[in-house]
């Protein structure tokens, strides 16, 4: 009887120790799904984005550093002005620039499209003068916002979490890439 509740005793004790290391209590905000990371639409037509603003996206303002595409990444964005958010990124390997993009959140339709163009080191740009690589808006909850192709997440107050789909022409194949962010500074807001 004294083996028997020693073992009880024993099988208790792990059980509260196991319970007190289990992530049990709900988080107080959750945090979006992450999955899928990428959405596409392959649908017929071109079906109306969510209604979305540049508010939803206030939390992207500042300066971001981390890691994705085998390199160092640092990405900016401003605050909201006459509908537009500008964002900046540049791809940093062995001490060297690779490529940079300017970016812009543009209010569009009641909703917001991604847009990008890339450019070489030396400025020498890759998509045609007036051609730029243009995200609809597929899905955007508090935090969170998926992009054809490209997806944003914010992790805690100074994480984010993105994701590209890049490839896929060619011989590449297509492949989601993930950069992990932190938030290193913040940016001024224009005052008229």
């Amino acid at each position: 009887m004294v083996l028997y509740r020693s073992r009880w005793c024993w099988s208790v004790l792990l059980l509260a120790l196991w319970l007190s290391a289990s992530p049990l209590v709900a988080e107080e905000e959750p945090r979006p799904a992450r999955e899928p990371a990428l959405m596409t639409y392959t649908g017929e037509g071109h079906p109306e984005s969510p209604k979305a603003s540049l508010d939803d996206f206030a939390w992207l303002i500042g300066q971001w550093q981390g890691e994705g595409l085998g390199g160092q990444n640092e990405e900016a964005w401003t605050g909201p002005v006459g509908g537009q958010m500008m964002g900046m990124y540049r791809m940093i390997g062995d001490g060297q620039v690779r490529f940079m993009e300017l970016l812009t959140l543009t209010e569009e339709k009641d909703s917001v499209l991604l847009r990008l163009k890339h450019f070489n080191r030396d400025l020498t740009g890759w998509e045609e003068k007036a051609d730029t690589v243009d995200f609809r808006l597929l899905k955007i909850e508090p935090g969170a916002a998926w992009f054809d192709g490209y997806s944003m997440f914010r992790i805690e107050e100074d994480r984010m979490e993105l994701w590209l789909r890049i490839g896929g022409k060619g011989e590449q194949p297509e492949r989601a890439v993930r950069f992990d962010y932190r938030k290193v500074g913040t940016l001024g807001t224009f005052q008229p």
